[in-house]
């Protein structure tokens, strides 16, 4: 019983594609290959590569798709903190710590000078 819909378009797919004529070439080899529409001779001839590039293409394209598939893990990634970054914040918190420790020094300055000096000896009452 044949099937009902559309003929598929087998290497049609890669005209609709970005990429230069060459590559989209190449990939219409491999995909021929992987359909038995040619042999590998018949491919290299097209490509105009040896069998042993051809077979080196084909196992990197592939494998890159491969790559493609893998699931990936859900949600937004982990921010990485970049280790300039961190010597920055915490040279701001040491810069922010000298900066209260000097205010409060002087602000005692500002007392001490205020107050009258007292005598040796003497009780303030």
């Amino acid at each position: 019983m044949p099937h009902a819909g559309r003929k598929p378009w087998t290497t049609g797919h890669v005209e609709h594609l970005d990429g230069s004529w060459r590559a989209k070439q190449r990939l219409r080899a491999i995909l021929k290959t992987l359909s038995g529409e040619w042999t590998v001779p018949q491919a290299c001839a097209s490509v105009g590569v040896q069998a042993a590039q051809f077979h080196t293409l084909r196992h990197t394209w592939l494998q890159d798709a491969l790559q493609l598939l893998e699931p990936k893990p859900v949600g937004r990634p982990p921010q990485v903190r970049v280790p300039a970054e961190d010597a920055a914040s915490v040279r701001i918190e040491q810069l922010e710590r000298d900066l209260a420790l000097a205010t409060t020094r002087r602000e005692v300055a500002e007392v001490l000078a205020l107050s009258p000096p007292t005598k040796k000896g003497s009780r303030a009452c």
